[in-house]
């Protein structure tokens, strides 16, 4: 059996489909393959450079490519099987063609031979031939069995080959499963693996807001990128959730970014901004401050944001904000020397010192911008990115420039069409570009409060790098043209410096005083320890004295209260206390003048040179909070007297250094006369207000401190704010562990220095708390030495004056054996309220208020001095205590007694008792009788007459005569008698009561008189007239029950003096075994 041409046709036909079919799975195979290749390259038009990084990625490509391979191997397999059965199909099909070739040749032969024999030689060969026949259609029968045989094998083999097809399409159905399967699980592995590299790059750019590793930013997550995220690349064929970020680039790339729409489109753009602005404050924490320019909507396209970020303040003037970013840029490029060789992002951030990148966002662009204002965009635009500052412009195309103006001026941009965004996706991975938007509120919200929370990197200039001194340099400069400090780092090599006085390298130029304006916050304390210390180890306690006032609420300077430079310390200072430290420095500036006259020079400068070796040490006076000066000064006083410093301070080697939160004041007089002395002008960080009030600086000036954002930035001129002159930079940081340490070393080395003990000692003075005894330098001079002082040594300390470390008490007369007495700490520079009691007439003391802590703190006191001015044996204590048993004052007396005055070996009676009361006035009356017949009565000992609350005694009360009208007890007219008499014979009394009534139960009005010495806490203004013959005592705690003040008067010549008591405490108690212990030794 013949096959028909149709089938023939039909059967090439399946072997063309399916071999074609394979074909078809070979392409499917090769375009898998492409597209992971097109997947591994997708870096490279995206930007991103970082190939190290993708190497993982490539490896995991190349598995993927070696499977598909072997995927392919298995279907060459089975197309060799196909194209097995197609060939045994064919040979049976040749087979078939042949026999019926032969067949059809054997008919032909049968029916020449017929007709041959049939007309040649019928007869002959018919017999013949007739066999012949049969022979053949015997063959012919053969051929047909054939035939019917090998048409059923053909039927056998489409059978075989429909079941080849069937199980073919079982493995390519099998095939297309498994390369699917493996496609997409490789496709998820290779996105994850993709995350997991770009995570490692900066999560805030590589990740949508929506994506849950927000929650773990941190500011560790600080990096500077090359590249910053707008948008994604999604991968759009399957339904996999595959992308890639689309950047633009960023810092160090040098581009001003552009988004272009129309006002259709352009909120999206404006979304793409605020995105933006989250986006480069996540990446930048606390390292990037913003402009925002939006002239046309008055601010409001970043109104949700701005209130977030750090912003540029913006008055709404345009030009003059971009006129400050352009005086920056300039700033910033000549301070750190930058270049485009050398920018911004280039340099340390040690050298930086806390500068900020810049991003400058630019709204509805070019509308209601005007010419100027277009053509100083793009200076900053093109050479902002120098100074790390980057410009973001929104342009808006329906809007018109100016004339001849367009976006071509803009050298270096990278531009996004909002109004075709598809031409930023395709490709062979056939991506979809997706811009950013805007994070939601909550999540905004959530990462704002982790903004505000986290701690900015702190970029230090450290003590040790620029200000600090080898130990073996300390003290080997100079005063005599000036004194000079480096307090930190301008730029990336030059120091920021203080100095006072004049160079005559520059011709003399003067800088006699300084003002520092600084709001809280801005590092002002720090400046003042980097400044102090900074002098302190250049010039020596001979070369330099300081001057340290803190306001009433401030204790920065407590730390030096034993730095050898020190001379007076204020804590807290009340008005009163540092209006008086002026009139202290204004006598000195006429001691001065006197001692520059009599050796015949007019200044410091010439003094020094002509004495060298004369010990007169410049003065830094450093006041903070210095408008507290002008509290309640009515009448002006301290502005004359700041006024006369400020002119004649410098000729005669004093310097005032002030600060405040503004350089004017309230209060303050002559501003001009004072300001136009001020030279050295340093502002740090200040409120916008006082800042655009500010005349002591120049415009340039003015502008430079509007970069002063941060703690430690300081802007310094000492030409007195012209510009030209301004010094930006940052204040050396000096931890507290660092300053005591240094102040330690500075202590050791003034005992290692042969420095006069005189200019050592420190006053200290805390306004808000008592004093202690020991800062009580004259106190502490007694204690100090080796053995008591004679009676010539002691007159010689007595009549030395304050100001060189003696009493300044030229009435002291050794042969009337004079003691003194401390009662506390006046509101002055050296002054500490005393009493000195000598050999005269009404040499006594009375001591009257409520406040026992106060009361018996001054008799304990007062007890501890008097040991000190001669030897034991030269004094002779009788103490009467008749305090309230119990009571927290009730052990003082006999404290003193047994821990300081019976160890001594000083002859000592503390009695309490009635009995034991009357029979020691009757000893004391005695011994009055014996030395007022002694003929030498100045060589007996001093008899103290310590008496506390003698009206608890009824034997020293007065009583009604017969007259019924009060008079003396028989105890209390002897008591009268010895402290009418007793002190001309060195017999004197000192009593304490609680009241003015208390005291006149046992001392008349008339008897108050010998009375000298007179000492009163807080009391009404009656009892302050009747004791004092004066109100003042009324007044005592005007500004609080803290610090308790007293007032002391001597009547004889109306001396009087407000000052702090010494008060009970146990540190009051701790000092006085300290001071008996000391005296044991000698």
């Amino acid at each position: 059996m013949k096959l028909s041409t149709n089938e023939n046709q039909t059967l090439l036909d399946k072997r063309i489909e399916y071999w074609e079919s394979f074909e078809h799975y070979d392409g499917e195979i090769e375009e898998f393959k492409s597209m992971i290749d097109s997947v591994c390259d997708a870096e490279t038009s995206l930007h991103i450079e970082d190939t190290d990084e993708y190497s993982e990625i490539s490896s995991d490509c190349k598995t993927l490519v070696e499977r598909l391979k072997s995927v392919a191997e298995n279907s060459n397999q089975l197309k060799d099987e196909i194209n097995h059965s197609h060939n045994l199909i064919f040979e049976l099909i040749e087979s078939g063609a042949n026999i019926e070739g032969e067949i059809k040749k054997a008919e032909s032969n049968i029916k020449t031979c017929y007709y041959l024999f049939f007309l040649i030689i019928p007869l002959l060969f018919i017999g013949r031939y007739k066999k012949r026949k049969l022979d053949l259609q015997a063959k012919l029968e053969d051929k047909d069995k054939t035939k019917t045989e090998l048409k059923a094998k053909i039927f056998a083999a489409k059978d075989e080959l429909e079941k080849l097809k069937t199980s073919f399409s079982e493995k390519v159905i099998s095939i297309e499963k498994l390369i699917t399967d493996y496609f997409i699980n490789e496709l998820n592995r290779f996105a994850i693996k993709t995350k997991e590299q770009l995570i490692k790059k900066s999560v805030v750019n590589y990740y949508d807001w929506d994506e849950a590793v927000w929650s773990k930013w941190t500011e560790k997550d600080f990096k500077i990128n090359s590249e910053l995220c707008i948008g994604k690349f999604q991968e759009k064929r399957t339904n996999l959730s595959f992308n890639l970020p689309a950047l633009v680039p960023f810092i160090g790339k040098r581009k001003t970014i552009i988004l272009e729409s129309a006002t259709g489109n352009s909120n999206q753009a404006k979304s793409l901004f605020e995105s933006l602005i989250m986006r480069i404050a996540l990446t930048l924490p606390h390292q990037v401050s913003y402009t925002f320019l939006d002239p046309n909507g008055l601010g409001e396209t970043f109104s949700s944001i701005a209130k977030d970020v750090e912003v540029r303040e913006n008055n709404g003037d345009t030009y003059r904000v971009l006129e400050a970013l352009m005086e920056d840029t300039q700033r910033i490029i000549a301070t750190y020397g930058l270049s485009k060789q050398r920018p911004f992002d280039s340099i340390a951030d040690n050298i930086l010192i806390n500068e900020k990148f810049e991003m400058i966002f630019v709204a509805d662009f070019p509308k209601q911008y005007d010419r100027r204002e277009i053509e100083l965009l793009q200076r900053i635009a093109n050479n902002g990115p120098t100074a790390g500052k980057y410009v973001f412009i929104h342009h808006n195309k329906n809007f018109e420039f100016p004339r001849e103006l367009s976006m071509d001026i803009f050298e270096s941009t990278y531009a996004l069409n909002f109004n075709n965004l598809n031409q930023y996706g395709g490709g062979e991975c056939e991506l979809e570009f997706i811009p950013d938007s805007k994070p939601n509120e909550q999540i905004k919200k959530v990462l704002i409060e982790k903004l505000k929370n986290s701690k900015p990197p702190e970029r230090k200039v450290e003590w040790a790098d620029e200000i600090a001194l080898e130990k073996d340099n300390w003290w080997l400069e100079k005063a005599i043209e000036n004194i000079e400090t480096p307090i930190g780092r301008s730029g990336s090599s030059d120091k920021l410096n203080i100095w006072f006085g004049a160079k005559q390298s520059e011709g003399g130029r003067p800088c006699a005083h300084g003002m520092l304006a600084a709001m809280t916050g801005s590092g002002k304390s720090n400046l003042y320890h980097v400044l102090i210390l900074g002098l302190a180890i250049r010039y020596s306690p001979a070369e330099l004295s300081m001057y340290l006032i803190d306001g009433k609420d401030g204790v920065e300077f407590q730390s030096y209260k034993n730095l050898p430079h020190a001379e007076f310390i204020s804590l807290k200072s009340q008005p009163k206390l540092s209006r008086s430290i002026l009139d202290e420095l204004l006598e000195e500036k006429e001691r001065r003048n006197n001692l520059f006259s009599d050796h015949g020079v007019n200044d410091y400068v010439n003094f020094k040179k002509k004495h060298p070796k004369e010990v007169l040490p410049r003065i830094l006076l450093l006041v903070d909070e210095y408008q507290e000066l002008f509290e309640g000064d009515k009448d002006g006083l301290a502005s004359n007297t700041l006024m006369a410093i400020a002119q004649q301070g410098r000729s005669v080697g004093i310097h005032m250094f002030l600060g405040s939160q503004r350089f004017n004041v309230v209060g303050m007089l002559h501003q001009a006369a004072i300001m136009g002395n001020i030279h050295m002008r340093i502002a740090m960080k200040m409120s916008l207000s006082d800042r655009q009030a500010l005349t002591e600086f120049g415009k340039e000036g003015k502008l430079i401190i509007g970069n002063c954002n941060l703690p430690g930035k300081a802007v310094i001129n000492d030409q007195s704010g012209d510009d030209g002159a301004n010094q930006f930079g940052k204040v050396a940081i000096m931890t507290k562990p660092q300053r005591d340490e240094l102040i330690d070393q500075l202590i050791v080395k003034s005992k290692e220095s042969e420095i006069s003990e005189d200019l050592l000692t420190t006053n200290i003075f805390n306004g808000s708390e008592q004093p202690d005894l020991l800062d009580n330098p004259y106190l502490n001079h007694l204690i100090k030495s080796n053995d008591w002082l004679s009676e010539n040594e002691l007159q010689d300390f007595a009549r030395k004056e304050l100001h060189k470390g003696g009493l300044g008490e030229p009435d002291w007369f050794s042969g009337e054996q004079p003691v003194t007495g401390w009662l506390g700490q006046e509101f002055n520079v050296r002054g500490y309220s005393k009493i000195i009691v000598r050999r005269r007439q009404r040499e006594n003391a009375l001591m009257i208020g409520d406040n026992n802590e106060a009361r018996f703190g001054m008799m304990l006191s007062l007890i501890t001095s008097l040991v000190l001015n001669h030897k034991t044996e030269r004094n002779v204590f009788y103490i009467i205590d008749k305090t309230i048993k119990g009571a927290p004052w009730n052990k003082a007396l006999r404290f003193i007694t047994d821990d300081l005055l019976s160890p001594l070996g000083i002859s000592v009676k503390l009695i309490s008792k009635n009995s034991e009361i009357n029979d020691i006035i009757h000893q004391i009356d005695q011994e009055l009788e014996q030395r007022k017949q002694s003929e030498e009565p100045e060589e007996e000992a001093n008899i103290f007459l310590l008496g506390a609350d003698l009206d608890k005694s009824d034997d020293f009360c007065q009583v009604p005569n017969k007259y019924g009208t009060m008079e003396d007890s028989e105890l209390g007219k002897l008591l009268q008698k010895i402290f009418t008499n007793g002190p001309s014979k060195g017999i004197y009394s000192f009593f304490s009561f609680e009241s003015v009534m208390s005291m006149l139960n046992v001392i008349s009005k008339r008897n108050i008189d010998f009375f000298r010495h007179r000492v009163a806490l807080q009391m009404s203004e009656d009892d302050s007239f009747t004791f004092l013959k004066k109100r003042d005592a009324s007044r005592l705690q005007l500004d609080g029950k803290k610090p308790i003040c007293g007032f002391y008067i001597d009547i004889n010549n109306n001396k009087s003096s407000f000052f702090k008591p010494y008060c009970l405490s146990d540190n009051l108690y701790q000092q006085i075994s300290e001071i008996g212990q000391t005296l044991k030794n000698r």
